[in-house]
C-alpha cells in the first residue's frame, strides 16, 4: 500500500488531505490536495494566499520515505 504522506487538511476546499507528491517530469516534491487538486511548493506554504495557479505541475507520483526526509519534510507527516 502506498503511503500518501498526509501533511495538512486543505485550507481551500476543507474536504481533503494535502499530501506530498513528486512531479514526474522534474522529480521535485510538492504538496497537493487530493480533493480539489490545489498545489503548493512545500508544506511550509499551505495557505490560501500561497496556493499555486491551477495545474502548475504536471502528473505526479508518490515519493519514497527517503525522498520526503531528504527534503526536510518528514516533520510534517501526519499519522
Amino acid at each position: 500500500m502506498i503511503n500518501e504522506n498526509k501533511v495538512d487538511w486543505c485550507p481551500l476546499c476543507d474536504q481533503g488531505w494535502v499530501i506530498v507528491v513528486k512531479d514526474i517530469q522534474t522529480s521535485n516534491l510538492y504538496v497537493c490536495c487530493k480533493e480539489c487538486e490545489s498545489e503548493w511548493k512545500s508544506p511550509f506554504e499551505i495557505t490560501q494566499e500561497q496556493c499555486l495557479p491551477f495545474n502548475t505541475y504536471a502528473k505526479y507520483d508518490f515519493p519514497t520515505e527517503d525522498e520526503v526526509i531528504s527534503y526536510g519534510w518528514a516533520e510534517f507527516i501526519k499519522t
